[in-house]
């Protein structure tokens, strides 16, 4: 069982956090359970990358508004912007993901990540339905700021990390690279789970072969990413198109992974 807070206002997960309620509701051992905490892609358009945080019709027009296409959203996005939260700066999320970690040593970074499919509905989620989707979504380069700190803060506190990549699988592989040019023996200390992975099996090839290192004890004269896992989803990894991936990349990605990075 995996408890985790998405945002730093999820309440019903964050109750848990305080309470220390590690314990399954289905077999009682709280050894099954974990606890992590972050601040999900679905949520990176709330946060600013600015030192204070500006008003939020500044905030959210410069995610949404940008280029040509502006003058015709306009309408779209004066409906859309009553209801979206304040903008926080990514200063004060990381200083929140950070104390509940320091609070739960075993905790782990997650879930974070990439999405380039996700769309901001009206009202946001997690609002209940009825809702209707804009055509507004977080931008690349805001998110793997966002994603890149968070990453940063796991290696700081040595945390595991729950990595969620939709739609933007080589933006992925060339942060994880970079990560480990960054940090070096810190990233390797740490490992990461590609949740629900919907890299295609070439891109998870990549990870094995370029970020890293020899492992005969694992797969034999196989050369693997050290420190990255996948988790296969039947229901999201074998169901990610048009924009995600074709139906065919979940077996594909199942039978030629390296059998000790699943």
């Amino acid at each position: 069982m995996l408890i985790v807070t998405v945002r730093s206002n999820d309440g019903l997960a964050r109750l848990f956090l305080a309470l220390g309620w590690y314990t399954s509701p289905l077999n009682h051992d709280s050894s099954l359970t974990a606890i992590a905490s972050s601040f999900h892609p679905w949520f990176y358009h709330e946060i600013s990358l600015l030192s204070s945080a500006p008003s939020k019709e500044d905030h959210y027009r410069s995610l949404f508004l940008s280029g040509t296409s502006a003058a015709k959203k306009e309408e779209q996005f004066m409906d859309l912007l009553d209801v979206l939260p304040e903008p926080r700066t990514l200063q004060d999320i990381l200083d929140t993901v950070k104390a509940d970690l320091l609070a739960h040593p075993t905790a782990l970074l997650g879930e974070v990540g990439l999405d380039r499919s996700f769309r901001i509905g009206n009202p946001p989620y997690p609002s209940p339905p009825p809702k209707k989707l804009t055509s507004f979504s977080t931008p690349i380069t805001h998110q793997v700021n966002i994603l890149e700190a968070q990453l940063d803060l796991a290696v700081e506190l040595k945390r595991n990390v729950s990595l969620h990549s939709v739609g933007a699988q080589q933006v992925t592989v060339d942060l994880l690279k970079r990560m480990k040019e960054k940090h070096g023996a810190a990233w390797r200390a740490i490992s990461i789970d590609m949740h629900s992975c919907g890299l295609s099996l070439e891109g998870w090839k990549d990870l094995e072969v370029t970020i890293l290192w020899f492992v005969s004890r694992c797969c034999i004269t196989e050369e693997i990413a050290e420190n990255s896992f996948e988790c296969i989803s039947l229901i999201v990894s074998g169901n990610q198109r048009p924009i995600r991936q074709p139906r065919l990349a979940h077996p594909k990605l199942r039978r030629g992974a390296s059998p000790c990075r699943i």
